[in-house]
């Protein structure tokens, strides 16, 4: 019996080729990218899966007690482990990873000193591995990180080092600007693979840091990323609820110590301050507005998006075969009825349409590995993954697999099946299958419902593009273009300084300048009064930067000066950008000569500075504070050389990089030189919604291609169905574009009927997508009108297709019977 249906399947499909082809296609390029999305989801939600005991370890975020802007904190300080373990009986062990910076490794070797710039060194508790779970190639994970000066490395970290030699045992010198150790290598561990929140090249034990020692005691040098792992049968609720009240019994010494009041001020003065559990799997796609110090963050609203696309692309391809194979159910309907009158049951029947179905689905899939085998490097380079077709062969994807193609048959075939079997003998042998209104509307319906999914996948991709351009291109308060960024120039240590008189001497540089911050992200952030300790706190942004900091970044002071020694001196004295002036409640003009009370210090206000972006263009201007480089206010030790390169230097951009980094290797030549544009810093803030509009552009031609391939189908049947209608109508005189006409009006409107229903739809999802951004386009008509001018181009040119074929019938050929 099965051979008979697929024997049969063949012949049709055979006998109807161009529509076999018609359906294979666009099953292919269905199932081609409902699986691309899939895996790209999949590999998405399978963050952290990967270490044992996962559903118990959670991290412990903190309500954000510095910046208003963010709902929580993604770290907190270091005697905050200890309350969790002492207080919170469920739980079974607290361990801390603590980001430390960007450190200079260096290694001697038989030719000389080899060094590294380093950016992913953490330091970590000793129970790191018992805790986590990360496994060791080589070294015992209950002690590696016990010593202080202790250091595990991954294989390729180990592999730059020391080639192919053993490396435990081997000592490396890790260095910045306050601090010089040798470390031993006591461990070696994989690379981490691409699905873990935590990315690191090197961990050290965490008291190779006096600092970390000295500070135990603080609730508030919130930088140590704390997870908990959770005994078995934990009752989740009620651990939350103990976790939450933390701070209020432990923080209190600490607030006392540091700002002399207590725990029940500090919250009035600044907000609630609660502990929160987050489970381990969730870190990836949960944190946009906690954060994730220890490696990238996706979004989990990408996830339902793609999701939803997913399925709406095998879905249209799906109702291509059903609109096209109810379309042709006229020239089967003999074949149904002689059937039905030898015999053959509905089951039967039922049993032919699915098998020819499956077989239609099967040489699809063949089909849609060729094509994935094509894309998928192009889909890994786009969306920083690393698939590979091989997957497939495991088990978990050999039964998805099956159980796809089979859901795909059975969704294609349903409809054609249940109902061209359910037709009586006698219509079969009259022909009149689904001629009547029914069949009309239903295949009327299921091109509107393709085209508007269409249409909304369009306006989406126009309306993300509009607002990730938007970004890029927007002002940002000074010229990011030919700003060029020298990092770390206090590893030249004493000879920072004549650096930076050096560079300002080569003929291309216009302004140079040393400073602290590295945009778009500015952590120097603390709370400040205005006048006298008795006012109101408000945060700020925090800057050090030398005399000509402002001018290299091409601003002027807009009431008060600039930075200038002659006025003696400026380390007590501060710039404010327009935002804190109102935070303050002040005006520019009388913001000058007022002061900044800091606990153990005070700023003179001495100048007002334009607002500018100094971080990212997805959230609003924050209030800033620019003070003088080596003044009073304090930094974290790094300083980054900001260079200006003069209009007309564009053609000499190459040759000035190589006088600085020729003038750094003069001055530290084991010391690796690097460089960056401003502008490119700027864009790699925006990776994220990069990615997602590659990939909604992508697969919105997937579906305009699906659809396309439908109506390019449906035209040729409308076509067949009225060609002596057309021979009739040349040879009364008709043209090829009354021709045109004829056959494309009516698909016309129902591209118009879709866009009408996608617009309300759009509107809503754009307008909950934008939410996430301070600086937002409006929704405009145009992008609405545009979006329903491409998919009325893409139907009008799969119907002009079979138009054109329509005026080469010859007259005689159709009418030659009548």
């Amino acid at each position: 019996m099965i051979k008979t249906y697929f024997l049969t399947a063949l012949r049709n499909m055979l006998r109807q080729r161009f529509y076999a082809l018609l359906n294979i296609l666009g099953l292919a390029t269905g199932l081609m990218a409902f699986l691309l999305l899939t895996f790209y989801i999949q590999d998405e939600l399978s963050y952290d899966h990967f270490l044992p005991n996962s559903s118990r370890i959670y991290r412990i975020t903190q309500s954000n007690i510095w910046e208003a802007d963010q709902e929580r904190l993604d770290a907190l300080g270091p005697a905050a482990a200890r309350a969790i373990q002492e207080a919170l009986p469920e739980v079974e062990a607290v361990t801390r990873v603590h980001t430390n910076g960007d450190w200079l490794v260096s290694h001697t070797t038989p030719s000389g000193k080899v060094s590294y710039d380093e950016k992913r060194i953490f330091a970590a508790d000793s129970n790191f591995f018992e805790v986590l779970g990360f496994e060791l190639l080589e070294g015992d994970p209950k002690t590696v990180l016990q010593k202080p000066n202790s250091l595990v490395m991954t294989q390729s970290t180990a592999r730059r080092y020391f080639g192919a030699e053993p490396p435990l045992g081997k000592m490396l010198e890790i260095e910045n600007e306050t601090y010089t150790e040798v470390f031993q290598v006591t461990g070696l561990m994989q690379d981490l693979p691409n699905q873990s929140h935590m990315q690191f090249d090197m961990l050290s034990s965490i008291y190779s840091y006096p600092q970390v020692k000295r500070m135990e005691w603080s609730w508030i040098w919130t930088t140590f990323v704390t997870y908990a792992r959770v005994k078995p049968q934990t009752d989740l609720d009620q651990f939350a609820q103990k976790l939450a009240i933390l701070p209020e019994t432990y923080a209190s010494p600490t607030i006392e110590r540091i700002f002399g009041y207590s725990f029940e001020e500090f919250v009035k003065e600044k907000r609630e301050w609660k502990l929160y559990p987050q489970a381990l799997s969730k870190i990836y796609l949960h944190s946009s507005q906690t954060g994730n110090r220890l490696g990238s963050l996706s979004d989990i609203q990408y996830i339902y998006i793609f999701g939803v696309i997913a399925g709406l692309i095998l879905l249209l391809s799906c109702i291509n075969f059903m609109n096209l194979a109810t379309a042709r159910s006229v020239y089967r309907s003999k074949e149904i009825g002689i059937r039905k009158i030898l015999g053959s049951s509905r089951r039967h029947l039922i049993g032919q349409f699915l098998g020819e179905s499956l077989l239609y689905t099967l040489i699809a899939f063949l089909l849609c590995l060729v094509l994935m085998s094509m894309l998928v490097p192009w889909f890994n380079q786009w969306t920083l993954k690393n698939l590979h077709l091989s997957e497939f062969l495991e088990p978990r994807w050999v039964l998805r697999i099956t159980a796809l193609i089979l859901f795909t048959a059975l969704l294609a075939g349903s409809y054609p099946a249940l109902f061209l079997s359910a037709q009586s003998p006698i219509h079969g042998l009259k022909r009149k299958a689904l001629e009547g209104a029914a069949g009309v509307r239903l295949r009327n319906g299921l091109v509107i419902f393709q085209f508007t999914i269409s249409c909304l996948l369009i306006i989406c991709t126009l309306l993300v593009g509009q607002q990730l351009h938007y970004m890029q291109t927007k002002k940002l308060g000074f010229a990011k273009e030919q700003l060029l960024v020298i990092p770390k120039v206090e590893r030249l240590g004493t000879q920072e300084d004549a650096y930076l008189d050096q560079v300002r001497q080569i003929p291309a540089v216009l302004e140079a300048e040393i400073s602290d911050a590295n945009f778009p992200e500015v952590y120097n952030q603390d709370y400040f009064k205005p006048d006298d300790k008795n006012g109101q706190e408000i945060p700020l942004n925090c800057i050090n930067g030398g005399p000509q900091y402002l001018e290299t970044l091409g601003l002027e002071v807009l009431a008060g000066r600039d930075f200038d020694k002659k006025y003696g001196s400026q380390d007590n004295q501060v710039i404010l950008n327009e935002t804190a002036i109102k935070r303050l409640g002040w005006t520019q003009e009388n913001a000058i000569g007022r002061t900044l009370w800091y606990p153990g210090n005070e700023f003179k206000v001495i100048g007002v500075m334009p607002d500018f972006h100094f971080s990212s263009a997805r959230f609003e201007i924050g209030p800033l504070a620019l003070f003088y480089r080596g003044g009073e206010w304090y930094h974290f030790g790094n300083w980054h050389l900001i260079v200006r390169l003069a209009p007309g230097a564009v053609n000499k951009t190459a040759a000035t990089i190589q006088d600085m980094e020729s003038t750094w290797k003069s001055m530290s030549p084991s010391i690796p030189f690097t460089y960056q544009f401003m502008d490119q810093l700027y864009q790699v803030s925006y990776q994220r919604e990069k990615r997602a509009r590659v990939l909604l552009q992508s697969f919105t031609l997937i579906a305009m291609l699906i659809a396309g391939l439908g109506l390019l189908g449906l035209a040729s049947f409308t076509v067949e169905k009225r060609s002596r209608e057309i021979g009739v109508r040349r040879v009364l005189g008709a043209n090829s574009f009354e021709i045109f006409q004829l056959i494309s009006q009516k698909y016309a409107l129902m591209v118009l009927i879709s866009l009408a229903i996608a617009s309300p739809i759009a509107y809503w999802g754009i307008s909950v997508w934008l939410r996430d951004f301070a600086y937002r386009i409006p929704i405009n008509a145009q992008s609405f009108i545009v979006g329903g001018l491409i998919a009325l181009f893409t139907a009008l040119l799969a119907i002009g297709v079979q138009s054109w074929k329509a005026t080469r019938i010859q007259p005689m050929e159709v009418l030659r019977d009548e």
